[in-house]
């Protein structure tokens, strides 16, 4: 009877020790599985993240290549705009100072031709009056 208790506590002990380990394996590979799965969604989360970034510097890059773009654009416009309205006001000045000149140029003969007429007056008057 001795010999039966021991050997059934024995077997008793190891059937515990074997329930044990069997649940300490389950445990670690429970928390292997859920480790692995914690990692892969941070993975997942992180490569979202790193997905989410770089569209976000892309479309700031694009904003701000867009934004450069239009100042260009704009700056060019102002400079066509600002050497269009120089060479108009040239050219209008440049109209203008020939319209003085022109006008200079008849005032000029004009009075050269009533100086020259006045002396030709004077003349004759001197003539007919030499002649009386």
């Amino acid at each position: 009877r001795w010999d039966t208790m021991v050997n059934q506590s024995r077997n008793a002990t190891q059937q515990s020790r074997d329930q044990w380990n069997l649940m300490a394996n389950q445990t670690r590979e429970a928390f292997q599985d859920a480790a692995e799965a914690a990692w892969n969604r941070s993975d997942n989360a992180m490569q979202q993240t790193r997905d989410r970034w770089d569209t976000m510097v892309n479309q700031s890059r694009n904003a701000t290549q867009q934004s450069r773009d239009r100042w260009d654009t704009m700056v060019n416009q102002t400079r066509e705009d600002l050497q269009d309205a120089a060479e108009a006001a040239r050219n209008h000045s440049d109209n203008a100072m020939q319209h003085t000149r022109d006008r200079w140029d008849t005032m000029v003969n004009q009075s050269r031709n009533a100086t020259q007429q006045s002396r030709d007056q004077w003349n004759l008057m001197a003539n007919q009056t030499r002649e009386a």
